[in-house]
């Protein structure tokens, strides 16, 4: 298997029959059927296979004061979903404001898909999508999540960027960035606010 650094990744789709030579150079990683090919070449045998993975956002009030997913508006927006980065590739959400979540710190994390299904990169790494999202009330915050299939290689090379700010360190407040990886859906513990892969 190809290292996934400096890898381009395309997806083909096929009707019954129809020839497709692959460029000069280029491997096939993942297919959905690859009993279904056939080749003057020798098709590899360690395809990779698509699994479900998770990203969870979580946002929490501290004490009473100002939480960093303060509000749902352009103006007073705090903390957001950026954009993603594939295989080191960033590819933003909503230009420069990104995702903003509601008053209580879910993530609209349904609002990512239209993104990257407008992608043509990223429309067919990235499939069946779901989501979930739990609210505890008061000062407990929020948890949003996201979940999709993609091939390990692609899921390796794979965050999500938040931005926020540090609240009370400066003025004006420092912003900081924070990277969100996706984890395997058959390994996330946590049961409140939940996805699975549709």
């Amino acid at each position: 298997m190809a290292s996934i650094q400096n890898c381009v990744y395309q997806s083909v789709t096929l009707q019954p029959g129809e020839p497709f030579n692959l460029p000069s150079g280029a491997e096939i990683i993942s297919a959905t059927d690859i009993n279904s090919l056939s080749s003057t070449c020798p098709l590899p045998t360690d395809l990779e296979e698509s699994e479900c993975y998770i990203v969870s956002f979580i946002a929490r009030e501290v004490d009473g004061t100002r939480p960093p997913y303060q509000g749902g508006s352009a103006s007073d927006k705090t903390f957001y979903i950026r954009g993603m980065v594939v295989n080191d590739i960033f590819y933003p959400f909503g230009g420069s404001g990104g995702i903003v979540p509601d008053a209580s710190g879910i993530f609209p994390v349904n609002d990512i898909v239209p993104y990257i299904s407008a992608n043509t990169t990223l429309n067919s790494l990235l499939t069946n999508f779901g989501s979930g999202s739990h609210f505890e009330g008061g000062a407990d915050g929020a948890v949003s999540t996201l979940c999709f299939k993609t091939i390990p290689s692609v899921a390796q090379g794979m965050y999500f960027i938040l931005n926020t700010f540090i609240i009370g360190a400066g003025t004006p407040e420092p912003v900081t960035t924070l990277r969100v990886y996706p984890e395997t859906r058959s390994s996330f513990g946590p049961t409140a606010g939940t996805c699975n892969c549709g």
